[in-house]
């Protein structure tokens, strides 16, 4: 398959960053005396892992638990992994999950991660949440309709317990626009523990997901052919975006010098862990839905290669069926997408479009 160089245009750089461990004092004392906390921490700060563990050594709990939501599943279920083994248990023991079809919590458990479904779901039984003395929202900027939800009714909980306590943590969010719907909470920015990211624009811009898909393939193929080390991360809309790239690929590169993995919801978990392998002796390409945004973190990964793209989910009231709709990602997104270069070592992420 031909290729040929795809025209970029050098945007510019991040910078190391401290990680949200020297915040520990500040944070606490923020959720300590203010009912709610927003924390903003860029990529790769420690948010989702170490702020629960933070609440959970540090504060009276007063015999309830801390909820921690996720929007998706699996970032559910692999957090609640990450940070039970960090305290040397077993999920459902301190620290438990609860997402749909699966509940791994016990009477010992006082951390529980869980979707923001299941926490409405837990609301319309329980108004006031009487189990929990703290919720913490995370990734906060994705913004669906049930995080919307949960806000408002938050915001009303902390009206009706005093005791109640309510974190917000994003690494992208407009900042001003919560703090005029909740002007009483504190504010802490937490920079990210991340290695400097270089964004570059295309200079063209694709008139369809096809022509889209084609730049990507072309865009590894120069990574690869660079000689540059380290893994690539592509992000696409869906999954038959997924399996176009990694077709192109496989016409385009030698199968003994790369190893193309998919990434995107309906996998198996069993499957999705395999891009978190060791490749030692294949450059690993994973092409990737926005699961890989947050819902898992690849270390190695050094280029990103993003399309600009997701697949937006709605609603036809004329024929009342579900529809899902490929659409230009928001700018937070974009900025999460490319945080996942630059965790271990200095990256890059390619930008399938003009800067404008």
């Amino acid at each position: 398959m031909a290729t040929h160089t795809v025209a970029f245009v050098v945007c510019g750089k991040g910078g190391d960053m401290n990680p949200i461990a020297s915040y520990r004092e500040q944070i606490v004392d923020a959720v300590v005396y203010n009912q709610c906390t927003i924390v903003v921490g860029e990529t790769g700060s420690g948010k989702t892992t170490e702020l629960p563990l933070m609440l959970y050594e540090e504060i009276d709990l007063e015999g309830g638990k801390i909820g921690i939501t996720q929007p998706r599943r699996l970032a559910a279920v692999s957090t609640a992994q990450f940070v039970a083994g960090k305290l040397g248990e077993y999920v459902g023991q301190t620290v438990g999950s609860r997402v749909r079809l699966d509940s791994q919590v016990s009477a010992e458990t006082e951390v529980k991660f869980l979707t923001d479904g299941m926490l409405l779901a837990e609301l319309m039984s329980d108004p006031l949440l009487s189990e929990y003395s703290i919720i913490m929202l995370d990734e906060f900027h994705e913004r669906s309709l049930i995080i919307d939800l949960l806000i408002g009714k938050l915001k009303w909980l902390c009206e009706q317990r005093p005791e109640f306590r309510v974190v917000i943590a994003s690494a992208t969010l407009n900042v001003d626009e919560l703090r005029a719907y909740l002007p009483d909470a504190a504010y802490v920015e937490v920079p990210g523990r991340m290695y400097p990211v270089e964004v570059h624009y295309a200079r063209v811009h694709h008139n369809d997901v096809p022509a889209i898909c084609t730049a990507a393939v072309e865009t590894v193929c120069d990574i690869h052919r660079s000689n540059q080390e380290g893994e690539v991360l592509v992000f696409v809309p869906g999954v038959a975006e997924i399996n176009a790239v990694i077709e192109g690929l496989s016409n385009a590169l030698p199968p003994e010098e790369v190893r193309l993995l998919p990434a995107h919801g309906g996998l198996a978990p069993e499957d999705l862990s395999r891009v978190l392998e060791p490749s030692p002796d294949k450059r690993k390409v994973i092409v990737a839905t926005n699961i890989a945004e947050t819902s898992i973190t690849i270390d190695s990964v050094r280029f990103v290669v993003d399309s600009g793209l997701i697949n937006v989910s709605g609603h036809t009231i004329r024929t009342n069926m579900r529809t899902l709709a490929v659409a230009e990602h928001s700018k937070a997104g974009l900025v999460q997408r490319a945080g996942r270069a630059g965790r271990t070592a200095p990256g890059v992420c390619y930008r399938l479009f003009p800067e404008d």
